[in-house]
């Protein structure tokens, strides 16, 4: 599910997220060079590093992506097995329930490896000591 966001650049306006991201809450970069200026741009607000999140901010991300993830995979299982239910193709609430948390588990999975994955790209990019001078000199660090 994207969110469209349109995050311009401070020195010449040229917009630096296209439009549809994502997650625009997360583990990633939290500085964008503009393509066209140069200009570093901060989003640290949005999105930044694993290491650079304190306790609290690392606990509402996980608290807000596991609700939604919970909350669009638990509808979507819900769906589906409403619909299966209408045109007959199964017949028990086992069946019911057990394309609910199908769907669940599938979407708590996708949850985990994007934490697995941010949190490894995060990694490898704050043990570079170019990358940890840019963040230092723009007050991240």
């Amino acid at each position: 599910m994207g969110v469209y966001v349109n995050l311009k650049c401070r020195g010449c306006g040229e917009s630096l997220t296209g439009g549809y991201v994502r997650t625009y809450a997360g583990i990633g970069e939290p500085l964008i060079d503009c393509p066209r200026c140069r200009t570093v741009n901060s989003h640290a607000d949005r999105v930044t590093e694993w290491q650079l999140m304190g306790g609290f901010r690392r606990f509402w991300l996980l608290l807000t992506l596991g609700w939604s993830t919970l909350f669009f995979y638990g509808i979507g299982g819900t769906v589906l097995a409403t619909f299966l239910l209408v045109k007959e193709v199964i017949r028990s609430e086992e069946a019911v329930f057990a394309i609910i948390a199908a769907a669940l588990a599938i979407g708590l999975l996708r949850l985990f490896l994007y934490f697995r994955k941010g949190i490894r790209l995060s990694h490898e990019r704050m043990s570079s000591p170019t990358y940890r001078q840019k963040l230092k000199r723009h007050g991240l660090t």
